[in-house]
């Protein structure tokens, strides 16, 4: 699937990705950069984790058009040897359209939780 994010992502190259969905791993999706190859995030399909339920910024939401319950994505990577998540700022995603964008959300979310604590 085509995103667009509506800014770019700190520290990344453009505002134009493809996210892949990894049949070897339910809700693993990778984040690869249109315009820089090899720029790539490893994302995980927030309803992976019930007891992640954030209250989503409504202008952040209003801003994607959406018609339909986004996709919420979490940034996974590794830090020190272990799997953590960005709970903090999360990526929204309009699944009809392709738009996104990186959210920050208030609230007392970390942005490293180790996998296993979530």
């Amino acid at each position: 699937m085509r995103v667009a994010l509506t800014a770019a992502l700190p520290g990344l190259p453009g505002t134009d990705y493809e996210l892949n969905y990894s049949d070897e791993a339910p809700g693993l999706y990778s984040l690869q950069s249109a315009s820089a190859q090899g720029t790539r995030l490893h994302l995980l399909d927030a309803g992976a984790l019930p007891s992640y339920t954030p209250s989503l910024p409504s202008e952040d939401l209003a801003q994607l058009e959406l018609t339909g319950p986004p996709l919420v994505l979490l940034i996974a990577s590794i830090h020190s040897g272990v799997l953590t998540l960005n709970l903090m700022a999360p990526i929204i995603l309009n699944t009809v359209t392709g738009a996104g964008a990186q959210v920050i959300l208030d609230g007392d979310y970390p942005l490293r939780a180790a996998f296993t604590d979530c």
